[in-house]
């Protein structure tokens, strides 16, 4: 009998202990799942329009990105001077990386929050191996609206270059001046013909660049400069001509 009684508070205790440990587990997720409630992360996206974003390589080298680890330009590498033009990407805050194509090291990391809606169209421009050298914008689609006119916005993309000023004359007549870097200007109507496009270091008046761009009505373009002046190869100061092309891949 007392072999029993002994055996059956053994059970007794056992069955104890094995539910003190699933209290523990139950109280260990429970504290996971509402620390996780705290934090930001991307959503998945909603049926009707998502943000579209147009990621822009002003950088030497050709690039590859991440949203949370995931590589995003799966189709082809940004080369210099080139972009994603607009992808339909997740909207909420998430984490962009950036790598060397065929590397394995990041670059960097920058945090970024994009919203969706129909003005949702969001440029990252990517112009150094850091966060700082790192800038976005979002525009509204209608202020690049453009009625026997195409319009243009001029970007200073150039961390070396200092502030520049920037004007076109030989078609439609423009003055931006003291440019810093990150600057974006606003949409500006300009006629569908051969535009000289000159740019200048503002605090000491060299030319940096002397170039021409045509453009075509109802179109709409970012100008963008790169490069770092005296540089060479694809480190070289230019200004390079992108068509705002709408968001035709969905990821």
């Amino acid at each position: 009998m007392f072999i029993r009684i002994t055996i059956c508070l053994l059970s007794v205790i056992s069955i104890i202990q094995m539910n003190y440990r699933l209290l523990i587990l139950f109280f260990l997720i429970g504290l996971t799942v509402l620390g996780a409630c705290k934090k930001s992360y991307i959503v998945a996206n909603t049926p009707t329009n998502p943000p579209k974003l147009n990621v822009i390589n002003a950088t030497a080298d050709t690039l590859d990105y991440f949203i949370n680890g995931a590589r995003q330009n799966n189709q082809a590498d940004i080369t210099p001077g080139g972009a994603t033009y607009y992808m339909s990407v997740l909207f909420g805050t998430g984490n962009y990386s950036f790598k060397k194509a065929g590397s394995t090291a990041t670059l960097f990391g920058t945090s970024l929050t994009l919203d969706t809606g129909v003005n949702a169209y969001y440029t990252l421009f990517v112009c150094g191996e850091s966060a700082a050298k790192t800038f976005s914008e979002q525009y509204n689609i209608s202020d690049s609206t453009a009625i026997n006119t195409s319009a243009v916005r001029f970007v200073n993309a150039s961390p070396n270059a200092g502030a520049i000023n920037i004007t076109v004359s030989k078609g439609t007549s423009v003055s931006l001046t003291n440019c810093a870097f990150k600057y974006v200007s606003n949409y500006i109507a300009i006629k569908d013909t051969v535009n000289e496009v000159k740019v200048y270091n503002t605090s000491t008046g060299t030319a940096l660049l002397d170039t021409t761009f045509t453009f075509i009505n109802g179109e709409s373009y970012t100008l963008f400069t790169q490069g770092t002046p005296g540089g060479k190869g694809n480190s070289a100061f230019s200004m390079v001509q992108l068509v705002n092309q709408a968001a035709t891949l969905v990821q």
